[in-house]
């Protein structure tokens, strides 16, 4: 099934499991082949999501939404007859994003061209054009894609989907992330009903949910300075010999060394080229930084 089958003429009555109901994405949403699969791994036969999300001495929060760990409640025991499917997550079967945004919107909006996902990543808002040049200079991050994967799933007395700001891999663990540009940006008591529930259904499948906010994403201003300078370096040429370079040293001198004996290493007389050289290849995570701090010729780095 695709978004333009569920727009046709013989589209279910609202409410009924083949109605999408609300999408909480914020945005357009892209008409492209999509796969969607079946969430049934941990769940005993219940209400849907579970009791927990619609009980008012539980009502979401940002601040409980952050409190979810990466730990899974696992079944050994578990029949197969007793499994019953708590949500559709739905991906694009390019694997590309399942919204994108050419402008028209009454806030910024664009593309990102990634070398780490070798794809466009679609943004909404500055915070998450943020946030993906974060991801891009992040070494612990390994795939990646913005607005890839939504959920389907029922909440009384309705159906919901969900789409993410992002889908991504940190230190193997499948990461899906909100990006709000402040705390009072989460939304009515709704959307944050909404996200707990993608949240559980998260954490039910061993998968993390992360609401991250606009302040947050940069440690501090060194850290967004040298992100944005590095990402900027994502598509700098990279030859063979370069590469000869780099593992030659690190084979003779070691992994560890500084930025400055480096540059001069990979660009001999010409100090520009050899960090951008740097810059490049610690995006393609073949060199680890700290760039929190401030990046000179004596900041310490790891040949990877």
């Amino acid at each position: 099934m695709n978004d333009e089958d569920e727009r046709g003429s013989g589209r279910p009555a609202r409410g009924g499991p083949g109605d999408l109901g609300p999408d909480f994405s914020g945005g357009p949403t892209q008409r492209k082949p999509i796969v969607s699969t079946p969430l049934e791994q941990s769940i005993l036969r219940g209400r849907e999501i579970g009791l927990v999300m619609l009980d008012e001495s539980e009502a979401p929060s940002s601040a409980r939404l952050r409190a979810f760990g990466i730990s899974p409640e696992l079944h050994p025991d578990l029949r197969s007859d007793e499994l019953v499917t708590m949500a559709q997550v739905i991906t694009a079967e390019d694997g590309g994003s399942l919204r994108t945004f050419s402008g028209g919107l009454q806030h910024e909006c664009g593309w990102f061209p990634s070398y780490k996902a070798h794809r466009l990543q679609h943004w909404e808002g500055i915070s998450a054009r943020n946030f993906i040049v974060e991801s891009e200079c992040n070494p612990r991050v390994g795939r990646m894609q913005s607005e890839g994967v939504r959920f389907r799933f029922y909440l009384p007395p309705k159906w919901h989907t969900y789409t993410a700001d992002m889908d991504m891999t940190v230190d193997g663990v499948r990461h899906v992330v909100e990006v709000k540009p402040r705390a009072d940006a989460i939304g009515d008591e709704e959307y944050r009903l909404v996200l707990s529930a993608v949240a559980e259904i998260c954490r039910r499948c061993g998968w993390v949910f992360r609401l991250v906010l606009g302040t947050e994403v940069f440690a501090n201003r060194h850290h967004r300075d040298n992100c944005e300078l590095f990402a900027a370096r994502r598509f700098v040429r990279v030859s063979e010999r370069v590469i000869d370079k780099l593992e030659g040293f690190a084979m003779k001198r070691g992994a560890e060394t500084t930025y400055g004996e480096l540059a001069e290493v990979l660009a001999p007389g010409c100090t520009p080229l050899g960090e951008a050289l740097i810059q490049a290849l610690s995006v393609r995570q073949r060199i680890e930084i700290d760039l929190t701090t401030r990046v000179y010729h004596r900041t310490p780095l790891r040949i990877l």
